[in-house]
């Protein structure tokens, strides 16, 4: 469980696709992960290995498999709901359900038109993009009494769509 969260903006930059092919070659790559710049003036300076950054200007895409009654949730921050669905009992047409209310908790309510309780639906939408530091990368170089700027790699942060 991570603590209190810093709400501090700052900016980072991220790396160019020849930089991300270096880091495949040795095998620590995957899809969505991205290598973070930080300066030495920068909030994100003291982030290390598992702290989380969110960006305020990125969004990503997510779908989630709930099943209706047993928590109806999303956790995230910035979300925006685009579709609910689910398949008829006899799995043979998809319906299309409302848009159901969310909460700050990220709590799911229907006033009328969702999934009946015990069923399976798929929501789908955009929240804010999350990354957790996987590692800090070192700078061997020397830089006098000035900080170095420091390398992130972080990595798209989605355990369990939950």
């Amino acid at each position: 469980m991570w603590g209190h969260e810093v709400t501090q903006g700052c900016f980072a930059g991220m790396t160019n696709q020849s930089q991300q092919k270096s880091f495949a070659q040795f095998g620590t790559w995957e899809p969505g992960d991205a290598v973070l710049t930080i300066p030495e003036n920068s909030a994100l300076y003291s982030a290390r290995q598992y702290d989380r950054i969110r960006s305020l200007t990125a969004s990503s895409p997510f779908s989630s498999v709930i099943i209706r009654g047993t928590g109806d949730r999303i956790v995230g921050a910035g979300i925006e709901l685009k579709r609910v669905f689910w398949l008829t009992t006899d799995g043979t047409a998809i319906v299309e359900g409302v848009l159901p209310h969310i909460d700050n908790g990220g709590n799911l309510t229907w006033a009328s038109g969702g999934p009946p309780i015990g069923q399976g639906y798929t929501v789908e939408g955009v929240k804010a993009l999350e990354l957790f530091v996987y590692l800090g990368l070192p700078s061997m170089r020397n830089s006098g009494t000035n900080g170095l700027p420091k390398k992130l790699l972080a990595r798209k942060f989605d355990l369990f769509g939950r």
